[in-house]
């Protein structure tokens, strides 16, 4: 009942964002960054421009970010199959539905293991 109860009290306070245009695009952009890790793909080849060890390292960072997708999104997801809140959620709200379940989170899982890797 907490998540629910923290669920509840962010949505209040972010409501005020919703319908906002310059929200709306910063938001859908930073979602679809996420989006099978491409946002750590576009981080590992910047480091890979910085010398020949990075660039050999930025293939190795792809590969490994790909593997830990693979075995979140198709694999640990299928154990929980928990629904998503745009499912259930507020109608008013014109949202994508991804196909895979909502836990655990590909987008954090990927951030984590990033930060993991990258530190």
């Amino acid at each position: 009942m907490k998540v629910a109860a923290f669920d509840t009290w962010a949505d209040a306070r972010l409501e005020r964002l919703r319908g906002n245009r310059l929200a709306d695009k910063l938001f859908t952009a930073a979602s679809a960054l996420g989006d099978f890790s491409l946002i750590w793909h576009l981080v590992g080849a910047t480091r890979g421009l910085a010398s020949d060890s990075h660039a050999n390292q930025a293939f190795v960072f792809s590969a490994l970010i790909g593997a830990e997708s693979l075995i979140v999104n198709q694999g640990i997801k299928r154990l929980f199959r928990r629904q998503r809140p745009t499912t259930t959620g507020d109608d008013r709200l014109q949202v994508r539905r991804p196909s895979t379940s909502s836990f655990p989170s590909g987008h954090s899982s990927s951030a984590v293991f990033a930060a993991m890797v990258l530190s």
